[in-house]
């Protein structure tokens, strides 16, 4: 199994300059429930829900040991996501730590919502925009 980009889009772009805000990385982790995944075996699932709008992690901060609570592949995942985010945009030093990622939920099953955005770096808009997102797990063969 690997964990694939975005299954499904829920919000298009949003227009103008995105700001960030800073969250409390206290997730709540609530009782195991059974997996939603059809192509998962049933089993005992895992949810990790952070406060507010959700944890950020912004790319090359050091953050990612905000998402302790989630699976290993889930944090890889988030770190890919955000290198391919900062690719796109130019690979500019000035912009590394631009693109971020908002997570308000991961199972363990392999589901996760979380948003992706752009943060204004100095006086440079390096990223523009954002939308939210559903991550799942699916099974290539």
């Amino acid at each position: 199994m690997r964990l694939q980009a975005i299954a499904l889009t829920l919000a298009v772009s949003l227009v103008g300059t995105v700001t960030s805000s800073t969250t409390s990385a206290s997730a709540h982790i609530e009782r195991p429930s059974v997996s939603a995944n059809p192509s998962m075996p049933l089993l005992k699932v895992r949810t990790v829900t952070y406060p507010g709008d959700g944890v950020m992690i912004q790319r090359a901060s050091g953050q990612m040991k905000r998402l302790n609570k989630t699976s290993k592949s889930f944090q890889r995942f988030v770190a890919k996501r955000l290198d391919q985010m900062w690719k796109v945009e130019g690979r500019l030093p000035e912009c590394a730590t631009a693109p971020a990622v908002t997570v308000k939920r991961w199972r363990s099953d392999g589901y996760a919502s979380a948003s992706e955005n752009g943060n204004v770096i100095g006086e440079s808009v390096c990223l523009g925009g954002g939308a939210q997102f559903i991550y799942m797990v699916q099974d290539h063969q």
